[in-house]
């Protein structure tokens, strides 16, 4: 009988996880070959993180280090409120598999 292997995927600049169109600490398991990297093939895609959000605040640094493709939507007397999220252009060589022991 052939054993289920669990896995996620990673993402290599940033260490986090991929869940459902995002990226977070914990990500989403997958139990079959059918995953957002094999999806992407040799194309690219956008992930998007809320630019208030917890993850955001914590890896703030890295994420804004990597390649977008938006410009921020900024509001305020200054414009100096960030209302938009950050858009990541991610292509399926920035993730790898990491497998999850059982």
């Amino acid at each position: 009988m052939k054993q289920t292997r669990f896995y996620r995927l990673k993402h290599i600049p940033t260490g986090l996880y991929y869940s459902r169109g995002t990226l977070s600490e914990k990500g989403k398991i997958y139990t079959s070959g059918n995953n957002f990297k094999t999806y992407l093939g040799h194309y690219e895609d956008v992930l998007t993180i809320a630019w208030s959000s917890r993850l955001h605040k914590k890896y703030k640094d890295i994420l804004e280090s990597l390649d977008t493709c938006a410009d921020p939507v900024m509001v305020g007397d200054n414009r100096d409120i960030r209302i938009s999220p950050i858009m990541i252009v991610v292509h399926a060589s920035d993730f790898e598999v990491e497998y999850i022991d059982q």
